[in-house]
């Protein structure tokens, strides 16, 4: 196995989700809330539902808010596509994220109206995420209405210029030169959302220091076409 493909399967080379690490784009009100909302304020809803495409960070997001909670002295739980977490959490956690609401089955969803109505009697928020409206998921009537209780976010997409500054940025603060044609050549040969895109610089990155070779278009052609 090549080295470059070697460090892109090492699960803890991805770096712990933060909404520091989270590059907002358009979306800096969100991640503006969010932070609120991490800090366990007062006056902050108790619902909020994000909403975008597959890639755009809605997992990154609520790993995030979840970490940032805790870091602040919270209690808080970050449950993956499919999961429900009971509804009696709610009165021991501040913070109950749910991701990819639209995979859960007709229990599931059961179990997250009911969750539904308990953080409104208690003092716990609800942070979760599907790829689409509330009005256009399929799930039950009473299910996508609770989720319109709070606040709705788009979280869209950054765009090409948004994600080269991001990854110019991002090898600035690593200590490294990244030429613009590498950033290009990056974002028309590769995964194109910012997680992957991310661990895939770092592993470059890496590879360069081993080879004591700089970061160059032709050293960037060698390193993907020996991992495909």
């Amino acid at each position: 196995m090549d080295r470059l493909h070697q460090l892109l399967l090492d699960i803890s080379f991805t770096p712990e989700p933060s909404l520091v690490n989270f590059i907002p784009g358009t979306n800096q009100e969100l991640l503006t809330y969010l932070s609120r909302f991490s800090c366990l304020e007062n006056n902050v809803e108790k619902i909020i539902y994000i909403w975008g495409d597959p890639g755009c960070g809605k997992s990154h997001l609520l790993k995030a808010t979840v970490n940032a909670v805790i870091a602040n002295g919270g209690n808080a739980g970050y449950f993956g596509s499919g999961q429900v977490p009971r509804a009696s959490m709610a009165e021991t956690h501040n913070l109950l994220a749910i991701d990819d609401v639209s995979k859960l089955d007709a229990q599931m969803q059961i179990g997250l109206f009911d969750l539904f109505n308990r953080v409104k009697e208690e003092k716990g928020h609800l942070l979760i995420c599907g790829d689409n409206t509330p009005s256009a998921l399929n799930l039950r009537p009473d299910v996508t209405t609770r989720l319109g209780w709070g606040l709705i976010f788009h979280l869209k997409t950054l765009s090409d210029h948004d994600k080269r500054e991001a990854l110019l940025a991002h090898a600035q603060f690593r200590g490294f030169s990244l030429g613009r044609e590498v950033v290009d050549y990056l974002l028309s040969h590769t995964e194109r959302d910012m997680s992957s895109l991310m661990c895939l610089l770092d592993a470059i990155d890496l590879c360069s220091l081993e080879m004591k070779r700089p970061i160059t278009l032709p050293l960037l052609r060698e390193l993907l076409s020996n991992s495909g």
